[in-house]
């Protein structure tokens, strides 16, 4: 069920209320069937839109003004969030010590969910304006999306490059691996081994936060990076034996199975 939906007859007191209580049971709300996790911003934010549109509803008279107001209270926030988290403004303040990839999951799942109540946020406030109004807040709502989708892409395109400058490092390690051993190889080189560990749990912690789609998205960018460090390391490899070409072989398998199996 949609927070802003022109079905849903409620009271903001009471919504907002209920939406506290669902994150601290859950910390997650759902809307459009997507659960998301909700920090307390967004519950703020909740409970000034809903102020807003209890003024619409109550004074038509002024349901443009109130309109805008609204609308620039979300740029307003996309805006402060971008720069304290994706920016890192809030290391910057001294609010925090840095900025985690789990912050940067946690805001984008404030962007999800603001993205996805927004058809239903327009709609409420449609109720009361002239068709004339209606034409311009159109408008207005349609920049305002983009601003949020912009945003959120920007949030993945930086885990996406976390996550690559984290696995070239470790693939440059690639080039410290002794390849003329003379023994049987038993198990994956070290490299190899903590590439496919770190994005074994940084999936497992991403996927809990953005669902599978949006992991999806971050790990298809760090792929393709991925894919070029490798052909460059590798092509710059000295394999010297046999039982060297099998230690290759052995962990450009093991990454590959690790890819397949996040796929």
């Amino acid at each position: 069920e949609f927070f802003f939906s022109s079905r849903r007859r409620h009271t903001r007191s009471a919504s907002v209320s209920w939406a506290r209580r669902c994150v601290q049971e859950t910390e997650r709300l759902v809307s459009e069937e997507v659960s998301y996790c909700i920090v307390n911003s967004i519950l703020v934010l909740i409970q000034i839109v809903y102020d807003y549109m209890r003024m619409i509803s109550c004074l038509p008279s002024i349901s443009y003004e109130c309109s805008n107001k609204l609308i620039e209270i979300i740029k307003t926030y996309n805006t402060k969030a971008s720069h304290l988290v994706l920016g890192a403004g809030a290391v910057q303040l001294n609010k925090m010590k840095n900025i985690t990839a789990k912050h940067l999951a946690l805001s984008s799942q404030g962007l999800g969910f603001i993205l996805a109540e927004l058809p239903h946020i327009k709609g409420r406030i449609d109720l009361f304006l002239v068709d004339k109004a209606k034409a311009v807040i159109e408008e207005d709502f349609s920049n305002l999306k983009k601003d949020l989708i912009k945003h959120r892409d920007d949030i993945y395109k930086k885990l996406s490059s976390l996550l690559s400058i984290r696995g070239i490092e470790l693939i440059e390690n690639a080039k410290k691996t002794d390849f003329g051993i003379t023994s049987e190889p038993e198990k994956a080189s070290d490299y190899a081994a903590s590439l496919a560990q770190i994005f074994q749990q940084m999936y497992n912690a991403l996927v809990n936060l953005l669902q599978i789609e949006g992991t999806g998205l971050i790990f298809q960018e760090t792929f393709n990076d991925i894919a070029m460090t490798l052909e460059s390391v590798y092509s710059s490899l000295t394999i010297a034996t046999i039982q060297g070409a099998k230690q290759f072989i052995k962990d450009l398998r093991d990454i590959e199975a690790t890819i397949t199996g996040l796929n």
